[in-house]
């Protein structure tokens, strides 16, 4: 690399003495090597450093010409801080691969990657001159129907050639999509492939490449199964989602959710519906709302499986929209490329249509009844006896009509044929009430009313039958020539009732009341156990039923026959079913997703508490989570329930005993420097909860109570360092945050402060007190809206604490805004609140005057 050691013009591409600050040939302002010591270099004796243009979590973007053909383009240089870390150098390696795999005019191209001398790796790709979508938006506010489908048809094509190499890009948004004007239209660009995921790498890569150190994605336009940390359900689909939210920010100008942290964005992604468009824009057409809100469906099978479906229904709705004829000529280029019909957007007169019809019925009407006379006339000639003989050499007629293959027979060719229209009949059938079956020989013919046929003439027996009604059989004389029209048939109808019982197959387990029954062919619905059903049509019904928890033995299907005017009666045989919650907890314990696991072996220890496995595996999960005291009471009934010659029983037996041993002594000393400390004797607290932590370090409690220590004593490091390892121990406690928090604000760090309190209320929305420990924050940031919605916020959740404390806050933030009627009008309802047990009305009344005087001064 040749380093340039004097200041350097991005303009000129020149060099000046260090004394000038502008450049005298084009008034640009110099870049400094030590503001930038890349800029003006050459890398590899190739590329010229003009100027930075951005900046990523794994790279700079320098704007660079290239020195053989004097071409602008744009480089990616890791940055200096990742390359000793090999991790970082083989997902740098990784983009670089999923870009090379692409190359379309809607995605930027790469076309070079080397090595510079002090091991620092770049790739050179097109340099975009133009503005993001999300600039143009800021600037232009939202885009106007033909704008918006000259771009999005180009988004979409540039994401599903993506799509079709396998490359899922996981970041797209509107600063990923630049757009560049060339010859008056508008290009798009789709960006940075950095968090891209490639479908046809293994399991190994793959997870390599997910992991990039930072949130795998941008909040705002995040999807449900990335904001959920589900890898694994992630696809197509979560490109499609985010496109979604860029549509409706193109069309809207603003985007679905709104949130002032990254954590409440992602919380409106995962649970919040989106504003209907059409309540901003009530312009837009209602087909298009449709297909971006079917975008932005939570489940992912709701919405498009495939960008191209997109591309399909934004092409069918052209026609509503009022595009420029060079707009629309663009579009339909594309769709011709991709094989798709678009609607026209000319109107065909109503007269024309008219026509056309008129022309095709007459056609229709003239070939039907020339074929059946030209076809009786030949028949009469050939047929007879059911059969159709033809001569072999008279080639006019077997081309004119198909028939079967032919049937050889000694000396003679003939051919079997359906008997003619004009010697056969029909019948129609018409029955009260409607729509019953007709059968006739076991073949279903059709629902009533309907005229069936052809039919030889002769007798023939029809069977008529409808659910709930008895069946008929009739018998009718058809006529050649004839369509035969009996009357009305009656079908009679009957009820019947079915009653559920149920009953237990062990007596020391209760029976439930609740469960889902299917009866027939209906929905299952939820009912109360015993249960009747009344007036059932008299048929034979398979009756299911579905309790959770419970598994229904002899019979688990009773199939019954309904009598008129008798009440049948089922009983069910259940056992307890620990397998329906046992299950889906080892899957989860599998996946590493203890805290699920946990919950469903706590639902299979209610329907069988007597169930050895499930205790075994209920104290695993415990022991990973690092809670001694249910590990020991699940290893207890482990043992208890358990075939004490199993290795199983041997290994928890003894694990049991380590547990305790350490547990009891970990008690002992814990409890003491709890009493250490509510008598003040600090040092002998931490002498005790060190003791505790020594003979049991993974639980979160003695942190917690150490670092209470030591932010009484002032050492505020240790203290933050004790919170840690609580969090670690048990990072879904909002108690841990909120109390780190508290020492954050005591050194004045109060925006580590808030982000803990984020944290504490990501996991618990309704805890008042973090809500106003972060009111108190922003005052002290002097960020007085945000502070008083916190305070809002905690008197609504718990009135009886924070009621008073929030008037009272309120009341000094409208001191320090110098809005003094504001002031005394919260002083009033502060005074009012007190109540009488606490001050009586004079005292008050000396207090109100005491303030109101403060505040007048």
């Amino acid at each position: 690399m040749t380093k340039i050691e004097l200041p350097f013009c991005p303009k000129c591409e020149l060099t000046y003495p260090s004394e000038n600050n502008f450049c005298p040939k084009d008034g640009a302002q110099l870049i400094f090597p030590k503001d930038d010591p890349l800029v003006g270099n050459v890398l590899n004796d190739r590329y010229r450093i003009i100027q930075k243009v951005g900046e990523g979590g794994m790279g700079s973007v320098y704007k660079a010409r290239q020195l053989s053909t004097d071409k602008i383009v744009a480089i990616k240089l890791i940055l200096p801080s990742l390359t000793s870390d090999e991790k970082n150098v083989q997902r740098f390696m990784r983009e670089v691969k999923v870009q090379s795999m692409l190359g379309h005019p809607n995605i930027v191209t790469l076309f070079d990657f080397c090595e510079t001398s002090d091991r620092r790796y770049y790739f050179v790709m097109d340099f975009v001159e133009g503005k993001s979508l999300n600039e143009m938006l800021y600037d232009k506010g939202p885009l106007p129907l033909n704008n918006f489908y000259e771009l999005a048809c180009q988004i979409c094509n540039g994401l599903e050639y993506a799509h079709s190499k396998g490359i899922i890009h996981r970041d797209i948004k509107s600063e990923n999509i630049f757009i560049v004007p060339l010859n008056r239209q508008k290009i798009v660009k789709i960006l940075d492939f950095g968090l891209a995921k490639v479908f046809d790498l293994t399991k190994e890569d793959s997870l390599a490449l997910s992991t990039t150190g930072m949130p795998l994605g941008t909040p705002n336009y995040i999807s449900p199964e990335q904001a959920k940390g589900e890898l694994d359900k992630i696809g197509p689909w979560s490109d499609i989602y985010s496109l979604g939210i860029i549509f409706y920010q193109m069309l809207t100008g603003k985007l679905p959710f709104e949130s002032s942290t990254p954590l409440g964005m992602i919380h409106k992604h995962i649970y919040d519906a989106p504003p209907p468009l059409r309540k901003i824009v009530p312009s837009l057409p209602k087909a298009l709302e449709s297909i971006i809100l079917k975008c932005l469906a939570k489940n992912p099978g709701k919405r498009y499986n495939s960008v191209f479906n997109i591309e399909n229904d934004l092409f069918y709705i052209i026609p509503e929209l009022q595009l420029n004829p060079e707009q629309e000529r663009v579009i339909r280029e594309i769709a011709i490329t991709k094989k798709i019909k678009i609607k026209s957007s000319k109107k065909i007169p109503k007269s024309l249509i008219s026509i056309t019809w008129l022309i095709i019925f007459l056609f229709t009407g003239l070939s039907f009844w020339f074929l059946k006379t030209y076809s009786e006339l030949i028949f009469s000639n050939y047929f007879n006896n059911n059969k159709l003989y033809i001569n072999l050499n008279d080639k006019p007629i077997i081309k004119s009509f198909k028939y079967p293959t032919p049937r050889r027979e000694i000396g003679t060719h003939f051919y079997n044929y359906k008997i003619p229209y004009s010697d056969t009949g029909n019948i129609f059938i018409k029955t009260i009430p409607q729509r019953a079956q007709i059968w006739y020989k076991k073949r279903y013919l059709g629902l009533t009313p309907k005229e069936f046929g052809p039919f030889l003439p002769g007798k023939k027996s029809f069977e008529i039958k409808k659910n709930g009604f008895n069946s008929k059989i009739i018998n009718i004389n058809i006529e050649a020539k004839k369509t035969i029209r009996p009357p009305s048939i009656k079908l009679r109808s009957f009820m019947g009732n079915i009653f559920i019982n149920i009953k237990m197959s062990y007596k020391d387990v209760h029976i439930p009341i609740e469960g889902k029954i299917k009866i027939g062919n209906t929905d299952w619905k939820q009912i109360d156990l015993p249960w009747l059903e009344e007036n059932l049509l008299c048929h034979e019904y398979i009756i299911k039923l579905k309790i959770k928890g419970y598994e229904i033995i002899d019979p688990k299907i009773q199939s019954v026959s309904v009598i008129n005017n008798k009440t049948r009666n089922i009983t069910f045989y259940l056992k307890p079913n620990h397998d329906e919650f046992y299950i889906p907890g080892r899957m989860y314990f599998g996946k590493r997703k203890y805290k699920e696991a946990l919950q469903e072996f706590k639902k299979a220890i209610e329907v069988n508490p007597k169930i050895d496995e499930v205790y075994f595996w209920y104290g695993k999960t415990c022991q990973l989570l690092k809670r001694p005291d249910e590990t020991i009471w699940a290893y207890k009934n482990f043992l208890k329930y358990s075939d004490k010659k199993t290795s199983e029983y041997k290994e928890v037996q003894n694990e049991l005993i380590e547990l305790q041993n350490k547990f009891s002594s970990f008690t002992q000393n814990f409890e003491i420097g709890v009493q250490n400390f509510q008598k003040e004797e600090y040092h002998k607290a931490l002498a005790n909860f060190n003791k505790a932590i020594e003979m049991y370090s993974e639980g979160a409690k003695a942190y917690l109570w150490r670092a209470y220590t030591f932010s009484h004593v002032n050492e505020y490091i240790k203290s933050i360092s004790d919170f840690e390892n609580a969090i670690e121990a048990d990072p879904i406690n909002p108690v841990i945050y909120f109390e780190k928090s508290k020492v954050h604000r005591k050194i004045y760090q109060l925006d580590l402060a808030i982000q803990e309190l984020d944290k504490s209320i990501a996991i618990n929305p309704n805890y008042a007190d973090a809500f106003f420990e972060r009111g108190i924050c922003f005052f002290e940031l002097k960020k007085y809206e945000n502070s008083i919605k916190d305070f809002e916020v905690a008197a609504t959740l718990s009135p009886k604490k924070f009621h008073l404390l929030y008037l009272d806050w309120l009341k000094r933030i409208y001191e320090v805004k110098e809005d003094y009627k504001k002031a005394i009008s919260t002083l009033k309802r502060y005074i009012r609140s007190l109540p009488k047990d606490f001050m009586n009305e004079h005292d008050k009344y000396l207090l109100y005057k005491k303030e109101y005087n403060r505040i007048k001064n």
